[in-house]
């Protein structure tokens, strides 16, 4: 996820770009954060509709000892970071 710094970092850029005083490398950094922002919103969505359909898929289920509880249970708690 994004942090703080980051995220403030991009709300200066941004306010400098509306007001017309960024420099051009202003505009590319800035242009590059939405990117990453984009990318990390869709890797959410793609998180969270997976989270969806593992626990639909464990609620429909009538034998709950080996069905999709332990892949739901990692989906929760997100990607391992190496």
């Amino acid at each position: 996820m994004t942090d703080q710094p980051t995220r403030d970092r991009l709300l200066h850029l941004a306010d400098r770009a509306r007001r017309g005083v960024a420099l051009p490398a202003e505009h590319d950094a800035l242009a590059a954060g939405i990117t990453e922002l984009v990318a990390e919103r869709d890797r959410a969505e793609a998180a969270l509709d997976r989270v969806r359909q593992l626990a639909e898929r464990w609620q429909h289920t009538g034998d709950r000892k080996n069905t999709a509880l332990p892949e739901l249970r990692a989906a929760l708690n997100g990607p391992k970071e190496n």
